[in-house]
Parts: C-alpha cells; structure tokens; sequence
C-alpha cells in the first residue's frame, strides 16, 4: 500500500496535520458508510471469536513450523498469555532478499516500519527532530523485521507452503 501511495495510484493515510489545522483537515471528516457500518457491526458480533481462534491456531502452526530455522527470530510471549495477532511478525537477516523471493513465489510477506518513526521517512526525521543516531536498535530492526498475515483466508495450505519457503529461504 505504501508503494501505491508513493506512485499516486492509492491515497496514504498519513496526512501530516498541525494541531491548528485538525477541525478544517479533509481527511479526519471522512466516515465510513452506512452500509460499511451494518457490514462491520455484523461481523463483530460473530467475527471476534472465530478470528480469535483462527489466528491462534495459524501462529501456533508457524511456530511450530519455524522453531528450528536459527536464520529467524520469531516472537515470543510471556507464559500464561494468549495474544490475538493480526500478523506475525519475524526477524530475518536479509529482509530485502527475502522479500524479493517471496514476492516471486507469491508469498505474502509485508515488510512494515522501514523507518524508526513510522510512516516518516528518514530523511524527513529533522522535521520532527528525530536523530537518526539517536535510535539504532530501531533503525537496525527497520531492516530486519517482516509480517505475514494471518487474516481468515490464511488456510492450512498456505501456512504449510510459507513455513517450506522461509525454512528454505531464509
């Protein structure tokens, strides 16, 4: 989404806005449609659960999958929790290679927060006073970290075929 924001075809979501200027800015009137609220309410009212489970079982299965693939550093949670992810995240040694391959094997794998101050750019930090020296932990993870989705179309399939790439791959 971001490249098609950079390329024109798709409006970012990040509309740099001072604090004066927040009650005329166009992008904080926009509300989502009549229809699109039935369609959501709906959805959470029996979504929650079943995406609860779904998700779960699918970082489990990845784990499971991955624990043995020392060129990744998966998450790790504290005992007795059960966090509900919307994506999984992995560190990875070349997240730019990695990338590129799973691209080519039509692999979902989102490389997300390529800057210490997410959505700004490096190059913009000044503008906010940001010190790209300041944070190198963050900025060495900006060329580390990857996600994959866990999103209900997320079959068992497809994890066995992600979990065949990354332990090829990466």
């Amino acid at each position: 989404f971001h490249q098609l924001s950079k390329l024109g075809v798709a409006k970012g979501n990040y509309n740099p806005v001072s604090v004066e200027d927040a009650d005329s800015a166009e992008d904080f009137r926009l509300a989502m449609g009549e229809a699109q609220q039935r369609k959501l309410k709906a959805k959470l009212k029996t979504g929650v659960e079943e995406y609860t489970t779904h998700s779960t079982t699918i970082v489990r299965k990845l784990q499971a999958g991955l624990e043995e693939n020392s060129h990744l550093q998966l998450p790790e949670f504290a005992e007795h929790t059960a966090p509900v992810l919307a994506r999984f995240p992995l560190r990875v040694r070349d997240k730019t290679a990695l990338v590129a391959q799973a691209k080519e094997q039509n692999i979902e794998l989102a490389e997300w927060y390529t800057t210490p101050v997410h959505p700004i750019p490096t190059s913009q930090g000044k503008l906010i006073a940001f010190d790209s020296e300041s944070c190198p932990n963050a900025e060495q993870r900006t060329h580390e970290i990857v996600s994959l989705p866990l999103h209900q179309r997320v079959g068992n399939t497809y994890v066995d075929k992600v979990i065949h790439f990354l332990n090829k791959a990466a």
